[in-house]
């Protein structure tokens, strides 16, 4: 993860201006999310590398990704990898905060692998303090936003430590929507569940869907055949 270039199977992310790099809790989410109706329209809260952006490009065709980062230095790098990609007509980067982001636009999907450490110790980094620390992208202003700029049969995804579950939840019933997915997360078998990748939409649901993905088998690098086969469309080796 310290190199300065993550080469998947349809494009490369260069990390090299990012704090925070390329990891398995943003490949996980990406290749999790699917769509009973391929959007057309989706946002990429917190783009970092743009690595998310990417991977909905590759995932939905015909869709045109927008990608914001408060992070000057992220979303140049972020342009640099769309623009070095098949999908460079297809993604716009926005320097902003989500907070002074607005749309006319309605989301067919917004997704988000955000900052979610509680009082973490702050870096002398301004910049790497804002991509760990949830005061600088509360959930509550992603479900906020979501409340006005997801479409009617949109998803909104995110990916957050378990202990988020409860407040995630409470978060989308005051804004109107409904729990429709918990993917748990469990980095190997011997450990117990550590992340959940939540779907929320305004549609009403009949049954909420639930499934736990395992990462690795025992030791390092030996990942579990669910993990290989969820991700096995992007990564370079499965």
């Amino acid at each position: 993860m310290k190199n300065s270039q993550f080469v998947f199977k349809q494009f490369s992310v260069r990390q090299d201006k990012c704090s925070m790099k390329v990891g398995t809790d943003g490949v996980l989410l990406g290749a999790m999310i699917s769509s009973e109706k391929s959007p057309k329209k989706i946002l990429d809260i917190g783009t970092g590398t743009g690595l998310l952006a990417l991977m909905m490009a590759q995932k939905f065709s015909s869709a045109k990704i927008t990608a914001i980062d408060v992070d000057a230095k992220a979303c140049l790098q972020a342009k640099e990898n769309s623009m070095n990609s098949p999908w460079a007509d297809r993604i716009e980067v926005f320097h902003t905060a989500l907070q002074n982001y607005s749309s006319t636009q309605q989301f067919d999907c917004i997704l988000s692998n955000p900052p979610f450490y509680q009082n973490a110790k702050k870096s002398s980094d301004e910049i790497r303090a804002q991509s760990r620390n949830e005061e600088f992208l509360p959930a509550k202003s992603i479900f906020e936003f979501a409340q006005k700029s997801l479409s009617f049969d949109g998803d909104l995804w995110l990916i957050y430590p378990i202990e988020s579950l409860q407040k995630l939840n409470q978060y989308a019933k005051d804004s109107g929507l409904s729990l429709k997915a918990i993917h748990y997360v469990r980095p190997n078998i011997l450990k117990a569940c550590h992340r959940v990748i939540v779907c929320y939409g305004k549609s009403p649901v009949s049954a909420i869907e639930t499934d736990i993905t395992c990462i690795e088998i025992l030791q390092r690098h030996d990942y579990s055949a669910e993990y290989k086969q969820l991700c096995k469309v992007f990564y370079l080796h499965f």
